[in-house]
């Protein structure tokens, strides 16, 4: 039986997910046994995130995904979702390039309200999300999400934000991740879960300064910890879109 997925909280073993046109990260994802709907990288982007979904796409509802890419678009429809694409054109250029980048934790959705997507801040009003305002712009970038109730992130803003909500907040220091073309990616970019209690890492969180945080944070959750080798990678995460029960 397969069923869709709440925004990066599947219930199930995920069988249908959503990634950039990164060879390695499809490889791994591929290696899990996902079908991976790949998403073509927008050269409209910053080359060194033109290809990462959490800049592409913003995943919203079970049945609700805003892309800008039109080539994804028939087969995430195919999948059972609505693939909206919003009449904003991104440029290479901050903050024109972020307004997708936005996340759902739980009943809320977090993000730089001031260059967010406006169709899409209006459709999540509309499914009943309760916006949260944060200085971060790379807000999904920014967030891991392990539950919808327990996140990680080294934006103090976004910590702050979070927990005023009751969210139950790791707060790690920023840098250590590799994202070529910048000085240090985003722990929202490195991971994703590939079922109810597993989070699946792009390198190896133990590597990390805040390591052994991260990963004592993550199991007291019930979350098991599935690493690849080196050190983590922001890759741009993936949206995982269908399980299997």
């Amino acid at each position: 039986m397969q069923g869709l997925v709440y925004p990066s909280l599947p219930q199930g073993a995920v069988k249908t997910a959503l990634c950039g046109d990164n060879a390695d990260a499809v490889k791994l994802l591929s290696g899990h046994g996902i079908d991976v709907i790949t998403i073509d990288s927008n050269k409209r982007l910053p080359k060194p995130v033109c290809s990462h979904a959490d800049m592409l796409c913003c995943h919203l509802s079970e049945d609700i995904i805003f892309s800008y890419s039109k080539s994804a678009e028939d087969a995430v429809q195919k999948s059972g979702i609505e693939c909206i694409v919003p009449d904003i054109v991104p440029q290479p250029i901050y903050p024109y390039d972020i307004a997708l980048n936005c996340a759902v934790v739980g009943k809320y959705l977090v993000a730089n309200l001031n260059y967010a997507c406006g169709e899409l801040l209006a459709a999540a009003q509309k499914l009943g999300l309760e916006l949260i305002n944060v200085k971060q712009d790379y807000a999904r970038c920014s967030i891991a999400i392990i539950d919808e109730n327990s996140v990680i992130t080294a934006d103090k803003n976004i910590a702050a934000k979070l927990r005023e909500k009751g969210i139950d907040v790791l707060l790690i220091r920023p840098g250590h991740i590799n994202l070529p073309g910048y000085g240090y990616g985003f722990i929202g970019g490195t991971c994703g879960k590939i079922a109810e209690d597993k989070i699946l890492f792009f390198g190896n969180p133990d590597l990390h300064p805040d390591g052994s945080s991260i990963r004592r944070f993550i199991e007291s959750k019930g979350i098991s910890v599935i690493a690849a080798d080196g050190q983590l990678f922001d890759f741009g995460g993936f949206m995982p879109i269908k399980v299997t029960y």
